[in-house]
């Protein structure tokens, strides 16, 4: 059996307390290197200081871009408006650049100008709006189905983000089914159609998905 050793309180109290100990240690490494201690705290001030600064100007600057991507929208006129949402593109540390380019891609494809309308699409990929980022996917695949690439289009929409509403997954299906028609796999677009149709009987077209599965 283990002997017990015992320290008397008197001989405690002469032992020198660990906490004690360090920080005097530290305070006198503190004062043989004051210079150098006096650089590093200014460096981590500095340091604190610019990311402060940095995280308020990104802040500050991302809640004008979507001021001024409201202001775009606002506008009448297609040509200013245009111009507006470009500004809104060209501005750094928003996120509103994303959000212009698919409102400018909207714009183009009206236009006709399916080239530019593709390469604003391709940046509002980066939408962080589940609902924008799914419209911004049907858009680009009615370009696609527009300019007879229909096997792209279907591997595009379903490649779509998994985190989209249940809405636009089932609106993303039944884009999938318009294209299949289009191929002539009507078995396989009807076998889409029932789905939407089983899965989601309160679907906003589910009378047009009706339409189609009941021909």
């Amino acid at each position: 059996m283990a002997k017990k050793i015992k320290i008397s309180k008197k001989e405690a109290l002469k032992q020198p307390d660990e906490f004690i100990t360090t920080t005097t240690k530290f305070l006198k490494y503190i004062k043989e290197n004051e210079s150098r201690f006096i650089v590093f705290v200014i460096i981590i001030f500095m340091l604190v200081l610019g990311v402060s600064f940095g995280v308020y100007y990104v802040k500050k600057v991302n809640v004008a871009g979507f001021a001024q991507l409201s202001k775009a929208l606002d506008e009448p006129d297609v040509t200013k408006k245009k111009k507006l949402l470009q500004d809104v593109k060209n501005t750094k540390f928003t996120d509103a650049k994303h959000y212009a380019a698919f409102f400018l891609a909207k714009i183009y494809k009206d236009e006709g100008n399916t080239e530019s309308a593709k390469k604003e699409l391709k940046d509002a990929e980066n939408i962080k709006d589940v609902y924008l980022k799914g419209s911004a996917r049907l858009l680009m695949a009615d370009i696609m189905v527009k300019e007879n690439k229909l096997d792209e289009a279907m591997k595009y929409l379903k490649e779509a983000p998994t985190d989209l509403p249940s809405f636009l997954k089932d609106e993303l299906k039944l884009k999938e089914a318009f294209i299949l028609e289009k191929k002539n796999s009507f078995a396989e677009a009807a076998k889409i159609y029932n789905e939407i149709e089983k899965s989601n009987p309160d679907f906003y077209l589910i009378k047009l998905v009706q339409s189609k599965s009941a021909m």
